[in-house]
């Protein structure tokens, strides 16, 4: 899904050094455009390196939808990592030292990793969990350190951000290329309004759009991309399990379930990143049948 946002974006600036060409007469527009693409690619791959990188890192937990864990909470929580910690090093030989730990003011009982070392617990997990509990759903995370899901999400987020920001600017390009043009055949009114009117309107047009026609390839990753989570979500818990913390994380998805409302209608599925919480169960029993 990388490579696919990779292109994306080199296709999208590849449009806007188009627009730009042709808003000033520039010949050799082909030459532009796969200079344009070429440049959307170098780009991504930089926010790609940055985004899994200590700078990355840091941004992720600044705009986390999550603060830093207090000390009481750190204290709560400290000794559980720490034996999630060793199980990992001990059962796959990979270690996470310096965790950044947040904390999620919701009661839901949930938790997220993020980039390399960005972990966020919610409260209600927290405040009603206990430590075997915690454990299991810690170690689901470390899961998705382990395998770099974390770090991929990452990535994505950081390509799509700069996605959204190519598509409003090819927007405003084409409504400036569509006032440059026009000015000498259109009878302006001559009041500020009028002016501001003609302007404005264009260019919120254009831009609109646009970005609702780009919007359309980030839908279609977005729903695929729902679709593969749930794959990522199954190994995660498989992982749990296999460090030794698989009945903590069962006894969390039966609370889970005990509450869940869930919403079967088509618009409601095509956004859900996890399996049903049932099957999920299902496939932790299974584990724990077997061994």
């Amino acid at each position: 899904m990388m490579w696919f946002l990779m292109l994306f974006n080199g296709v999208i600036t590849s449009l806007a050094t188009l627009i730009i060409a042709s808003m000033f007469g520039i010949n050799h527009e082909n030459l532009w455009s796969y200079g344009g693409f070429l440049a959307g690619i170098v780009i991504s791959f930089v926010i790609a390196k940055f985004m899994v990188s200590k700078g990355g890192n840091k941004v992720l937990g600044f705009i986390a939808p999550a603060r830093k864990m207090s000390v009481r909470e750190q204290d709560r929580v400290k000794h559980i990592l720490h034996s999630v910690q060793e199980a990992t090093k001990q059962n796959k030989n990979f270690s996470i030292e310096d965790i950044r730990l947040y904390t999620m003011d919701s009661p839901l009982l949930n938790a997220f990793a993020m980039g390399r070392n960005v972990l966020g617990i919610t409260i209600g997990s927290l405040e009603n969990l206990n430590d075997e509990e915690l454990a299991g759903l810690i170690a689901h995370e470390f899961g998705h350190f382990f395998y770099k899901d974390s770090e991929k999400q990452a990535i994505n987020f950081g390509l799509l951000c700069f996605a959204e920001a190519i598509l409003w600017v090819n927007g405003l390009l084409l409504a400036l290329r569509h006032l440059i043009s026009s000015s000498s055949s259109k009878n302006a009114d001559d009041s500020p309004m009028g002016m501001a009117f003609i302007i404005i309107l264009p260019i919120l047009m254009f831009a609109f759009m646009f970005k609702f026609m780009g919007s359309i390839g980030i839908w279609v990753y977005n729903i695929v991309y729902r679709f593969l989570s749930h794959k990522l979500e199954y190994r995660a818990d498989l992982f749990a399990c296999e460090i030794g913390f698989g009945a903590g994380l069962l006894s969390v998805l039966e609370k889970i379930n005990s509450y869940e409302f869930k919403d079967n209608s088509f618009s409601s599925r095509i956004k859900q990143t996890h399996p049903d919480t049932p099957l999920r169960i299902d496939e932790i029993d299974k584990y724990l049948a077997a061994i």
